[in-house]
């Protein structure tokens, strides 16, 4: 499915917005491929300067730090996610059916990068299943909060819990429900591709079995009438 998307990054995560040069655009397409190859802890802006044949210097006019490098990527993600997710819910759907929808989003997801030359889907998603959480385990996670760095994560997690209240107007912990099925659609991914005694999914990766569980989950927490999984 081919849905025109539009970001709007915070302007506390960059210095000078990379969306709007080539440059800038580059800097996070490679940047995400790189991170992705080396890891959070091994990705300098020394190296990414040398992937694009540019200069360290370069890169610290737009970005003050690799974590908040780390942030605006993440944020590009949920941003996306939380988009996208909306679009393919305009269709009217049963309360079940717009969960049922999120999952399937949540786990599954593919599409088609916003903009040519921009970064894609899928390595901003290896990214964020490997390296997100990185971005509020700090000791300034309060001070980012304030500067609302995590926005998009969070209306992503509103979205859903207010599906879930579709689904169950007296659940009474719909954000909480909301952020689990968030977490454990990307972090049962990471363990089901490098700690699979983890997970049931065995020793075939198949991102459709943690869509079963996380879809069993739903369907024993929310007491909905029976449904097919």
């Amino acid at each position: 499915m081919e849905i025109t998307i539009h970001l709007h990054s915070n302007p506390h995560l960059y210095l000078r917005d990379p969306d709007c040069s080539s440059l800038g655009k580059l800097i996070v397409q490679q940047g995400v491929l790189l991170m992705n190859e080396l890891g959070y802890e091994q990705f300098t802006f020394r190296k990414l300067a040398i992937n694009i044949q540019s200069t360290e210097a370069t890169i610290y006019k737009y970005f003050e730090n690799k974590h908040r490098f780390l942030l605006y990527c993440s944020d590009l993600y949920w941003s996306w996610l939380q988009q996208y997710l909306f679009i393919v819910n305009l269709p009217s759907k049963s309360p079940w059916d717009k969960l049922m929808n999120a999952i399937e989003v949540l786990c599954l997801f593919q599409g088609q990068p916003y903009q040519p030359g921009t970064a894609t889907p899928e390595s901003l998603r290896n990214l964020v299943i490997s390296e997100a959480h990185k971005c509020w385990l700090t000791k300034h996670v309060t001070e980012d909060n304030r500067l609302s760095l995590f926005k998009p994560f969070k209306d992503l997690n509103q979205m859903i819990a207010g599906i879930i209240l579709e689904n169950n107007p007296d659940y009474p912990y719909a954000h909480s429900l909301a952020n689990t099925i968030i977490e454990m659609s990307h972090t049962l991914q990471y363990h089901m591709r490098y700690l699979p005694s983890l997970t049931d999914t065995g020793n075939s990766p198949d991102p459709l079995k943690i869509q079963q569980f996380i879809t069993h989950i739903c369907n024993q927490t929310l007491t909905l009438s029976p449904q097919q999984t």
